[in-house]
């Protein structure tokens, strides 16, 4: 990074926490939530978002070399984080890079449980690696998905299956994800059928 982007990233990094601090002695959870998670994510995505594509491509790059033992139609170069795909006598290649990487996806999930007010810290300690391992999966999945096709259909297809069909298998997965750990939390979180009359000086509870 250069100088003058330090710079704007310790100012922006110290108002962050500045913001944090107020939200959190006001108790505005929506705030601190929403500023909690873009601020996080906005921070180590520019200050380590090649250390951790690199480490996330390798990781998948190394799980889909193991699947590769039961699907012989694709071959894995971990060192070059590429992919070379079969179809009839040529072969067709795929780069995993930062997007195909997962660490956008792992960065959110990351600073959404994080921030999340209804979780305890040992209940951010435990989702956040369960978290962090089910998008890789999903991941996994989405590129295996976008082999098949291509490893099926070709590189005509790749557009398809890259851009539309992997995409929308990927943001299945993941919404069951955010389904379980964020909105059944705050479902259960809710107290529901419990109200109160007073009559005469008696209480009635339903």
């Amino acid at each position: 990074m250069k100088s003058y982007e330090i710079l704007l990233l310790i100012v922006f990094t110290a108002i962050w926490i500045y913001l944090l601090t107020v939200f959190k002695r006001k108790k505005l959870s929506a705030f601190y939530f929403m500023t909690g998670t873009a601020g996080f994510f906005l921070i180590v995505f520019s200050t380590f978002k090649s250390l951790l594509a690199q480490g996330c491509a390798k990781i998948i790059c190394f799980l889909l070399d193991l699947i590769s033992n039961f699907a012989p139609f694709y071959t894995i170069y971990k060192e070059y984080n590429i992919i070379f795909i079969d179809h009839n006598n040529t072969s067709i290649s795929l780069f995993i890079d930062y997007e195909c990487s997962g660490v956008i996806e792992i960065l959110v999930i990351t600073a959404v449980i994080l921030f999340f007010p209804l979780f305890s810290k040992k209940e951010k300690a435990i989702y956040i690696p369960i978290g962090i391992f089910y998008t890789m999966i999903a991941n996994v999945i989405r590129l295996l998905t976008i082999i098949s096709i291509v490893y099926r259909y070709g590189n005509n297809s790749y557009y398809l299956a890259h851009s539309v069909i992997g995409r929308i298998v990927f943001y299945i997965l993941t919404l069951f994800l955010y389904f379980y750990m964020l909105s059944w939390k705050q479902i259960k979180a809710q107290k529901v059928g419990r109200f109160k009359f007073e009559t005469n000086k008696q209480e009635v509870k339903g």
